[in-house]
């Protein structure tokens, strides 16, 4: 493989940024996949270890990037060349150059706080990856001492640069009361901005935080349901549940109203998504 890969591999991450999902998988198909040798399984390991710090990036095509599962997982030794000789040339004028050898030192040299080091170099410069990764590096307190304070400093910067993950983890802090105030309105804020750009956690954290206001209002049940089904569509395994239950709770305020077909077909539709199905079904027929 020539650099011309190396090239290719931060093309790919630099249209990912830019939501151009279309151009990313050309570069990724035409000038990646092709390459059958080990350095061509590095650049795919690489690319697949932006699932966690982007996971917007990865729309229902995300399959081309699990080519590297079915390649022989390449040895430090050949990682650490690729980086040396292919990436490091790069990084003197390429921040994501700089952030791809940061996901090198954490997902596969095992080396956090060398990654750290990079990361800092590429956020210098405003890659939004980098400056995403130092969020999670203080959020988790590996290797750096736990500071959800400075944790939420980064992952601000990242998420004003449209980084959804970023966006969905401030939504969380407000939503747990990490590092600050408990704040339903701050969480649900920055779950949607989130959840707008692809993310299913943050949409079915969304969704859960509506389900659990419980305020009797069928407006609120549908509400979470809309977002249930979004991020059950997604993928979210849980999605399913919380759909089911909302449903049940539409049906039921439309019970409560008399209206008992729009509460017979609410829910029907709960156990047609819920795995005790039978259960609701036997309430109904009851």
């Amino acid at each position: 493989m020539d650099e011309n890969v190396a090239q290719a591999m931060i093309k790919a991450v630099m249209s990912l940024q830019k939501g151009d999902w279309d151009e990313a998988k050309e570069v990724i198909m035409n000038e990646i996949l092709l390459h059958r040798d080990p350095e061509s399984v590095i650049a795919l390991v690489l690319l697949r270890s932006l699932k966690r710090a982007c996971p917007r990036l990865y729309p229902s095509d995300e399959r081309l990037l699990e080519t590297a599962k079915e390649s022989s997982i390449p040895k430090k030794q050949e990682s650490a060349a690729f980086v040396e000789t292919r990436l490091k040339p790069l990084a003197h004028n390429c921040p994501v150059a700089k952030t791809l050898i940061g996901l090198f030192e954490i997902h596969i040299n095992g080396n956090p706080t060398e990654a750290m080091k990079w990361f800092r170099a590429a956020a210098e410069e405003g890659e939004v990856i980098a400056l995403y990764n130092l969020g999670l590096r203080y959020d988790q307190g590996n290797p750096v001492k736990q500071d959800y304070l400075e944790a939420m400093k980064w992952y601000q910067m990242a998420a004003e640069k449209g980084h959804a993950s970023a966006q969905f983890n401030i939504g969380v802090c407000y939503d747990k009361g990490d590092g600050v105030k408990e704040d339903v309105q701050e969480c649900r804020k920055w779950y949607e901005l989130s959840a707008n750009l692809g993310n299913m956690h943050a949409c079915f954290n969304l969704a859960l935080s509506y389900s659990k206001e419980n305020d009797g209002k069928f407006e609120t049940a549908e509400k979470a349901a809309h977002l249930f089904e979004i991020a059950a569509r997604q993928g979210h395994e849980m999605a399913f549940e919380g759909l089911s239950k909302s449903y049940y709770t539409m049906g039921t305020i439309k019970a409560q109203e008399r209206d008992m077909e729009a509460a017979k077909r609410l829910w029907m539709m709960a156990a047609v998504n819920s795995i005790s199905g039978s259960v609701i079904i036997d309430a109904i027929v009851a």
